[in-house]
């Protein structure tokens, strides 16, 4: 297990150099439909996010955006093309930018390495759903180049916080796709802001999905924090974690409960500037 704390003038590990090999997860998927007879039109939807770690609620995104791409069980058409397989592609922003934020919380961060294997984890019972080590236009350009008989549109997926925070319904259009997970207290915000701007709901390029929990990443670590002494159980973190994500969460004892000084980082500032905590 590897952990960052630190700040901008730091060293950072840096990423994994970027390989096309995680795609491979959907070769059995794609060479059979490339074999079939029928529809040959796949949707690829992406998401980036910090992820630290990835919760149900990751999941459960690409799982309705799934949903509503395919029209199961009985769903109204959301697009135009009749989608004969979806995949999820979920990406990781770098360890600098990730610890960074998680050290003005006072809480350690998970390494990119790390964050990559909990998503494996967490997307191993699907084998339409993987973590990618690509830039996503860069994934779905592999996988028109490996699957030449297969048309791929990607679909770039956030939530509608993020949506209402960058206007990002101006940017969305017929050749680049948007879908929006609802969250309370956004959700309509994001309606309005579309409508105003004239970004259709209706033509399958920007697409709303349902309200999902909120399960955020935060929750997460102050669930796993050790309170009296007494560390979290694997049953109290199931609607919140995939039991493997959550088992090798508490095995790492990554997110104990400690303070600032009590971090490593805070070791090094002391011993190469003199800084002091005062919690």
């Amino acid at each position: 297990m590897q952990l960052l704390n630190g700040f901008a003038g730091m060293q950072w590990q840096s990423e994994p150099a970027r390989q096309p090999q995680p795609l491979e997860k959907f070769a059995p998927i794609l060479n059979e439909l490339d074999r079939a007879d029928g529809s040959k039109t796949v949707a690829v939807v992406t998401m980036a996010g910090s992820c630290c770690p990835v919760t149900n609620a990751h999941c459960l995104a690409f799982i309705r955006a799934r949903e509503l791409l395919l029209c199961e069980d009985g769903r109204k058409r959301v697009a135009k093309e009749h989608f004969a397989e979806v995949l999820g592609l979920l990406s990781l922003n770098g360890d600098k930018h990730v610890g960074e934020k998680l050290w003005m919380q006072g809480e350690p961060a998970i390494s990119y390495q790390d964050r990559s294997k909990l998503v494996d984890l967490a997307t191993a019972d699907k084998p339409w759903l993987g973590f990618n080590r690509l830039r996503d236009h860069e994934a779905v350009e592999h996988l028109q180049k490996t699957w030449p008989k297969l048309l791929f549109i990607r679909y770039e997926m956030n939530g509608a916080d993020d949506v209402c925070k960058y206007q990002k319904w101006k940017h969305c259009g017929e050749n680049r796709r948007c879908i929006v997970m609802g969250r309370p207290g956004f959700t309509e915000q994001v309606k309005h802001g579309a409508e105003s701007h004239g970004t259709p709901l209706d033509k399958g390029y920007f697409i709303m999905g349902p309200d999902l929990p909120d399960i955020s990443s935060t929750a997460v670590r102050k669930a796993l924090q050790w309170e009296h002494g007494q560390p979290s159980k694997p049953e109290d973190l199931t609607h919140l974690l995939h039991p493997k994500v959550a088992e090798w969460l508490l095995n790492s004892k990554i997110y104990a409960k400690q303070t600032r000084s009590d971090c490593s980082f805070c070791s090094f500032l002391s011993a190469s500037f003199g800084w002091r905590s005062h919690s």
